[in-house]
């Protein structure tokens, strides 16, 4: 795992690009009200969703921080009155984050072994689709602007004209630059659906990090257009003889296809974790506290194998040999403070479970569980 500083390290990196950001809208953007900017509003939702998508990567301090939080209330506040719709799409990992901010929501996952590595990939990713001028023309006035992508699927189904408009001054034509955005972004489709297939062992994660960028690859209709590319300009490069233009489509074509076909797989995990936390808070609560969601509720059996594979002892044993003595448990009932972490909690019920094992030279050693139930205690 992950030590906590770290955590606060990997926070502090992605809130510096973004305060950077942030700064240079204010700096360039003289509207009144720089909430009301496109822009803005699209650097806000990318931030508060990588945010989200880092928490339950276990790769961002959990909780986050106390100054973090304030100030994310009041954007998240600000990104809702914009779009109040909090379960769509766009809005589903925002609404998860809100959720962890009120202590709602305390989803990261078990090892960050797997989930830190796919957690950079995912930011080199975005950084590279949205430093590209070009992809940025392409994806945000292109590819879903109904009156955009008429004039560039005119130059489609023309191929001659198409290749063309594609030898042009980028700087003074925009459909020429949106039809490089258009080649450009082809380009890291593999990519995309390669990364949400090596996150299969953690759906919340995968369907988190599809979800950043569902605007495009949950939408069919959006998909069908990529594809289109292929339909009518690849037969014409072949046509030319440019190499290797047969492989790069397929290799295209085909990631694409999945993405296509996975949608629903992919968006399931998210979904469902909103249903969760809708029905979990519209239960009672109990003295002030709230019902956290997001992971499925543990059996005793689980909960048992559970402490038997955290045993530090015996963890790599197979099978385990830890024997617990049930009937030599001892019980505490008085309130004390234990220290754990950074924090100390109150602990009002303990038990000290005796359990033998087995070690490496084979002899048997007797040690102890130390179990405490932090509260009053039932008082």
């Amino acid at each position: 795992m992950l030590s906590e500083s770290i955590h606060e390290s990997s926070l502090r990196q992605l809130q510096k690009r973004y305060k950077d950001q942030m700064s240079r809208h204010f700096i360039n953007d003289d509207r009144a009200n720089i909430f009301e900017s496109p822009v803005v509003q699209r650097d806000m939702l990318r931030f508060y969703r990588s945010i989200e998508i880092g928490c339950i990567a276990s790769v961002l301090p959990q909780p986050l921080p106390e100054e973090f939080q304030e100030t994310a209330r009041n954007e998240l506040e600000i990104l809702f009155s914009i779009f109040p719709e909090p379960n769509s799409r766009p809005m589903r990992l925002l609404t998860l984050l809100e959720r962890r901010i009120e202590g709602y929501w305390d989803y990261s996952a078990d090892s960050s072994d797997l989930t830190v590595p796919l957690y950079t990939q995912f930011l080199a990713l975005n950084s590279t689709i949205e430093s590209s001028p070009n992809i940025q023309t392409f994806l945000l006035q292109g590819l879903t602007n109904d009156d955009t992508w008429r004039q560039i699927e005119a130059l489609l189904i023309q191929p001659e004209r198409g290749a063309s408009q594609l030898a042009n001054d980028l700087e003074d034509n925009l459909l020429s630059q949106q039809l490089l955005g258009f080649a450009e972004y082809l380009e890291l489709i593999p990519k995309i659906e390669s990364h949400l297939s090596l996150a299969n062992e953690d759906k919340l994660l995968q369907s988190g990090m599809w979800h950043y960028r569902s605007r495009t690859l949950g939408d069919t209709t959006v998909i069908g257009r990529l594809l289109s590319w292929f339909r009518h300009l690849r037969p014409y490069m072949s046509m030319r003889g440019i190499e290797g233009v047969e492989a790069w489509g397929l290799e295209i074509e085909n990631a694409l296809s999945s993405l296509q076909s996975n949608i629903s797989r992919y968006e399931m995990p998210i979904f469902r974790a909103l249903a969760a936390l809708a029905t979990a808070s519209a239960r009672p609560t109990v003295a002030g506290t709230v019902i956290k969601a997001g992971k499925p509720m543990a059996t005793p059996e689980q909960l048992g194998e559970y402490i038997f594979k955290a045993n530090p002892y015996t963890r790599q044993q197979t099978p385990s040999t830890m024997n617990p003595c049930l009937e030599e448990t001892e019980k505490y009932n008085e309130s004390v403070a234990w220290e754990f972490k950074t924090a100390s909690y109150r602990v009002h019920v303990a038990l000290r479970i005796p359990y033998y094992f087995t070690d490496a030279n084979g002899q048997t050693v007797k040690d102890y569980l130390l179990i405490g139930f932090e509260g009053s205690g039932g008082a």
